[in-house]
């Protein structure tokens, strides 16, 4: 009796320019943000930004100081005109961006964008698109 191994060979997996191709490159995306678009929080909430796969930490920057937006992270107060500086850590398995609001004004809005510069650990895939999201801080009162 003879056992062997199937292998699935299609050329489209191999060929960007097959119409096929879109269904096997890989995808890495945000699937969760939290709190969500829009929400109201009190400073000092963490923003946590889930990733599909793991980040590549090192093509996650932000600005360390209020200036030109600058990096793959933006955080901004005046809807991208300047960004600014941001406390940004990760998920041990690197899953996750965090972002710290202490410190930020209440009573504000702040607008977070991810761009497609952040790039996942496996294969170096790009983010699918970029992905701009805002929160509210409550006045305290």
């Amino acid at each position: 009796m003879l056992i062997g191994a199937c292998t699935f060979n299609d050329p489209a997996r191999d060929n960007p320019l097959d119409p096929k191709w879109a269904s096997y490159k890989p995808s890495f995306e945000v699937v969760s943000i939290n709190p969500e678009n829009g929400s109201t929080i009190t400073t000092g909430t963490t923003i946590e930004n889930t990733f599909s796969k793991p980040i590549n930490t090192t093509t996650v920057t932000w600005n360390a100081t209020l200036g030109a937006c600058t990096g793959s992270v933006h955080v901004s107060n005046t809807n991208f005109t300047d960004c600014i500086g941001a406390s940004i850590l990760f998920s041990p398995d690197a899953s996750k961006i965090r972002i710290d609001t202490t410190g930020w004004t209440q009573g504000a809005t702040y607008y977070i964008k991810l761009t497609t510069d952040i790039l996942a650990t496996e294969g170096a895939i790009p983010l699918k698109q970029e992905y701009t999201f805002s929160v509210n801080t409550s006045t305290g009162a």
